[in-house]
């Protein structure tokens, strides 16, 4: 599993960027979630699957997996994501893609596909909200004050997990928090995810780019979704699942994703 992966890495602002390769054909950039990784690709099946029919690149996003860490949160700003992203398509010859991220993940692609469309032939975008919801959260009395965040994030670089998972947006089981924490450095998956919050960017589907985007019929927003959906001139999909379980499940998720890439084509 994921043996042929070929991985190559880039220096961008002084930090190293890594990305996998596998496989010949139309490339497909996979762009993985917070705390998560190239490897979480590999793992449950998703390169192993496309690699057969496309060109995968699979990115190691600043802060995850083998790329570098750093507790910066400016490091992370909407801005940086974008140059990052560029970084690695051009040190892997990469001129455009079809581009699929998921949780963060699909934040940054959407980021990239509204800065530069033309290196993106489309965006899949998954299990990530399609509206603002900052208002939803301050209603229920669940968006945490930028103060608030600030001192998550300093408890974090004592090595406190506790106060990062206490502003964490999505019930996770605890074998996984303990996975999480066993794989990630805590000052710059606290950092990245400050910086969400620090420089939020709203949703919007971006113009001239073709664009499907689905979630897990368990998610807490998935009402939501649908609702916001409906305004949007997007393809949607609903795979089972909440949020972990959605990206756990490969095969609907990439059933779903040929199926909108041969209605585009």
């Amino acid at each position: 599993m994921g043996d042929a992966v070929e991985f190559v890495s880039t220096v961008f602002d002084g930090y190293e960027l890594v990305a996998g390769i596998e496989g010949e054909g139309r490339t497909i950039v996979l762009i993985p979630g917070h705390t998560m990784s190239i490897d979480r690709w590999l793992n449950f099946g998703y390169v192993d699957d496309l690699s057969a029919e496309h060109r995968v690149v699979v990115v190691d996003p600043l802060g995850h997996g083998r790329s570098s860490n750093t507790s910066e949160v400016d490091a992370y700003g909407p801005d940086q994501l974008v140059a990052h992203l560029l970084a690695v398509f051009d040190r892997t010859e990469t001129e455009s893609a079809d581009v699929w991220g998921y949780s963060r993940g699909a934040l940054m692609a959407g980021l990239l596909a509204r800065h530069s469309p033309e290196r993106v032939k489309s965006l899949i975008y998954g299990g990530n909200v399609l509206f603002d919801p900052r208002p939803v959260l301050a209603e229920l009395g669940l968006l945490p004050s930028p103060a608030a965040l600030e001192e998550m994030h300093a408890r974090a670089m004592t090595g406190d997990w506790s106060a990062y998972w206490g502003a964490f947006p999505h019930p996770l089981p605890d074998a996984l928090k303990a996975d999480i924490e066993s794989r990630n450095d805590l000052g710059s998956i606290s950092a990245s995810g400050l910086a969400v919050h620090r420089y939020p960017v709203r949703w919007e589907v971006p113009e001239g780019v073709p664009t499907l985007a689905y979630w897990g019929s368990g998610e807490i927003f998935h009402q939501l979704n649908i609702d916001a959906a409906s305004e949007q001139n997007s393809a949607t999909s609903v795979v089972g699942g909440a949020h972990a379980e959605a990206f756990a499940l490969c095969r609907p998720a990439i059933e779903v994703a040929k199926a909108f890439w041969g209605s585009i084509d």
